[in-house]
């Protein structure tokens, strides 16, 4: 059977959607570029906010035109009953059941809703380039706004023999770079007895010379309880000093209306501990605007908070109500107030990241090549903490000396020696 697809959303579905198409293959589907040439199109969807969901959904009512259509993914898991009422033809899997979804390929199966991962999902049908490792399912959190919550109900932590096999398998077939990923990185493990400080040590004991890892999202409070054991871990210089962790907003009433169990003072204590243990580790933050019950001066307390901590990359959203969330049935922010403020913050943020990069401007650092832009004909090498410098020429996997010429608010521009 030939198999179009395609994939949206976060790194978490990423790396499960590259492993379950591997899975196919190794199966003896075949996948193809187009949905004409395919007998059937598998699409793995995001629902984060409305017009995602409504991007999706135009999507499936587009490949139905080809044929059969297996819809999977976050819309899949939170909302099949949207899909069903609109698309009563296609066969709906639930992320728990991905492992399963050559059954709905093959017309066995038409729902797959209930059940939950095998813990050693991931031990087969590795891949070699950049090796996205889906550590968990779900989170320990209850944000109020969040429908990923809702797809990915509770933690579940796939075993560390499955996740070191998984590894291992991809270093082999030419693995240069792990990303380790979940939807709370931090949270991995508390379900069965360990932590992402012990699996990332497990790693390390076997990981080649040549080979990065980056650790990613990772929710504030889950973090604070391990903070110590694993910036211990991540001094190792195989290592990127990356830290992913979501502010949202830096208004202490905001974040008690989102769930969020923290306060700005304590997210701003963190991000300090980071930077006192660490050479200029890069700290990458997700910021939402216009939720339910924001004032101007919460919005501003934002704006300075971006600015006091100067973030290396910010990921800008204006909130969007979600279906099942509490945050929907709040009082919400009129959409003129959301569109001005996500303008004054992607205004301030992009102010910030160019000033942190032009820090580097002159410098030279080491850095390791992990991309090939196809479009541009360019690579991109990574620093040490994750900020990318794009560089006309290189080798994927390799370790350089990059002199940094340009900075943009996007990433560095410069030229390569090999290092020796």
């Amino acid at each position: 059977m030939k198999v179009y697809y395609e994939i949206y959303g976060c790194a978490v579905m990423m790396g499960e959607a590259k492993r379950t198409l591997r899975e196919l293959e190794e199966k003896g589907y075949e996948l193809v570029n187009e949905p004409e040439k395919a007998n059937a199109s598998v699409i793995f969807t995001c629902t984060v906010r409305s017009e995602t969901e409504q991007r999706m959904l135009s999507r499936i009512a587009e490949l139905r035109k080809f044929g059969k259509v297996v819809v999977t993914g976050c819309l899949a898991s939170a909302q099949p009953g949207l899909i069903k009422m609109n698309f009563p033809d296609v066969s709906i899997v639930s992320n728990q059941n991905m492992h399963k979804l050559h059954l709905a390929l093959e017309g066995k199966e038409k729902y797959l809703l209930k059940g939950e991962r095998p813990r050693n999902w991931l031990k087969d049908h590795a891949y070699g380039g950049i090796l996205i490792v889906p550590i968990a399912d779900g989170c320990l959190g209850s944000c109020t706004f969040c429908i990923t919550k809702v797809a990915r109900p509770k933690l579940h932590s796939q075993s560390p023999e499955a996740i070191l096999e998984f590894i291992k398998k991809g270093i082999k077939k030419g693995a240069y770079e792990v990303w380790l990923t979940a939807p709370d990185v931090a949270a991995y493990g508390r379900d069965i007895g360990t932590d992402i400080a012990d699996l990332l040590e497990k790693i390390l004991k076997f990981l080649p010379e040549d080979v990065r890892i980056r650790v990613g999202m990772m929710s504030p409070d889950t973090f604070e309880d391990i903070a110590d054991r694993l910036m211990d871990v991540m001094r190792d210089y195989r290592v990127y000093k990356f830290f992913h962790l979501p502010l949202q907003s830096a208004s202490d009433k905001v974040l008690r209306l989102m769930g969020r169990k923290y306060s700005y003072e304590e997210y701003k204590a963190l991000v300090e501990k980071v930077r006192r243990a660490f050479v200029d580790p890069t700290i990458a933050t997700d910021i939402m605007v216009g939720f339910p019950g924001e004032s101007e001066e919460d919005f501003e307390m934002t704006l300075k908070a971006i600015r006091e901590l100067a973030f290396e990359r910010v990921h800008l959203a204006a909130y969007t109500p979600r279906p099942l969330t509490i945050a929907a049935r709040m009082k919400q922010v009129r959409e003129d107030v959301k569109s001005k403020r996500v303008k004054e913050a992607m205004k301030v943020i992009e102010e910030v990241g160019l000033e942190v990069h032009k820090r580097y401007v002159g410098g030279s650092f080491k850095a390791f090549i992990s991309e090939y832009d196809k479009k541009h004909s360019t690579y991109v090498a990574r620093l040490h903490n994750y900020i990318p410098v794009i560089l006309r020429e290189g080798r994927l996997g390799e370790e350089v000396i990059v002199k940094v010429k340009e900075a943009t608010f996007y990433d560095l521009r410069g030229d390569q020696q090999i290092f020796s």
